[in-house]
């Protein structure tokens, strides 16, 4: 290891204590200060913290590209075609929430880079949620009036029916019998 190398390999070492020591957590710094474990677990503790780190730094500079956002796009719509009966209103205004921001997240920042087939993709898709946005709530509506309603409103049709029948015949024959009594042949 050349001297430069030692020199970079042993600043490491300092800034990783210090990140462990004071800012990672309370119980690390007692255990690493209290030397509860022996040298090889506090370099395997190194070891894992710098791999944690890598995977923190290497996933926050991913940038989402057009084709990761149009596909969170339609797993949202997937998901809302498929519960959108169980939705609460909690959930609708989470799913409103996030299908705003998908939506103007595509039409905002890669407006130049959507194709023709993008752009009726997007349409497709809007069309599909606010289809389910809609429809959950006159769907659910009706559930409930043939589950509870229903019923009474028919037994009133029937007897509302019953009884119009009923004036008709009493009516018609009524008239008849009359008819037959004034002596009108």
């Amino acid at each position: 290891m050349t001297v430069h190398g030692a020199m970079l390999h042993k600043q490491f070492v300092i800034w990783t204590d210090d990140i462990i020591k004071y800012r990672i957590c309370p119980f690390l710094q007692m255990i690493i200060e209290n030397n509860y474990f022996d040298k090889e677990i506090n370099m395997c503790l190194r070891k894992i913290i710098i791999a944690l780190l890598a995977v923190l730094i290497f996933t926050t500079c991913t940038r989402l590209t057009k084709e990761d956002w149009l596909l969170r796009y339609k797993d949202l719509v997937d998901r809302v075609q498929t519960e959108h009966m169980s939705f609460t209103e909690k959930d609708w205004q989470k799913a409103d929430e996030e299908f705003n921001r998908i939506n103007n997240t595509l039409k905002n920042r890669f407006k130049s880079e959507l194709t023709n087939e993008d752009k009726i993709t997007m349409h497709i898709y809007d069309m599909r949620y606010n289809f389910y946005r809609n429809t959950s709530g006159v769907i659910r509506k009706i559930t409930d009036y043939i589950e509870n309603d229903f019923r009474n409103d028919m037994d009133d049709v029937i007897r509302q029916g019953k009884r119009l029948f009923s004036d008709i015949i009493n009516n018609f024959f009524g008239s008849c019998s009359n008819s037959s009594n004034t002596g009108i042949d």
